[in-house]
């Protein structure tokens, strides 16, 4: 507590002066790269993360945004399934649309030049994984049972920089790390987006 404490010290004197935003809203959007954790039902690939903020003033924001995680390799849900009804199984269809996140988050911004922010966020976040798995039986019966159906909420810590090109700080690009947590779910990117201001 002491260290955390000291830490928030430090950060506000350091912290530039609060000034007031010309355009407090945003939008962003662009691509993250998930690591794979099977356990948590997250597969390696690419989600679109999509986000609206606003800007309290210079150093400060609150942001919601919207991401899709890719699932896991289809087997691994087969797995899951009863083992008397896999081992009759002859043919199977995995249905699961991925691994969606709601988050919100606070903001704290920290100008390192004219062109280049820190960006760190801290927030909840909601999760909603799912998978259905269709088993064809040797006597061609079908079957269709739900393998995985996870969700809840959880934290995220995210900390990235923001690069204006030519100092224009209205449409700035975010190079960001993101890890969701919690006793149910784990899961990590890194995004690239491309932010609008107004």
């Amino acid at each position: 507590m002491k260290m955390l404490t000291c830490g928030l010290v430090l950060l506000i004197v350091t912290a530039p002066s609060v000034q007031a935003v010309e355009k407090p809203w945003y939008v962003s959007f662009g691509f993250s790269s998930f690591f794979e954790n099977e356990s948590s039902g997250v597969g390696e690939g690419i989600g679109i993360p999509l986000a609206i903020g606003r800007d309290i003033n210079n150093l400060f924001g609150v942001e919601f945004s919207i991401d899709v995680a890719p699932s896991a390799d289809e087997f691994s849900y087969v797995e899951r399934i009863d083992a008397d009804l896999f081992a009759q199984a002859t043919s199977y269809e995995v249905d699961s649309p991925g691994i969606l996140y709601t988050s919100l988050s606070g903001k704290y911004t920290r100008p390192l030049n004219n062109t280049f922010n820190l960006v760190l966020k801290v927030g909840l976040a909601y999760f909603d994984d799912w998978a259905e798995v269709s088993v064809e039986t040797e006597t061609g019966q079908s079957t269709t049972a739900t393998v995985f159906n996870d969700k809840g909420r959880i934290s995220l810590i995210s900390a990235g920089v923001e690069f204006a090109r030519d100092q224009n700080w209205n449409s700035p690009i975010s190079l960001a790390f993101t890890h969701y947590f919690g006793s149910a779910h784990n899961a990590s990117n890194f995004s690239l987006g491309l932010k609008f201001k107004w």
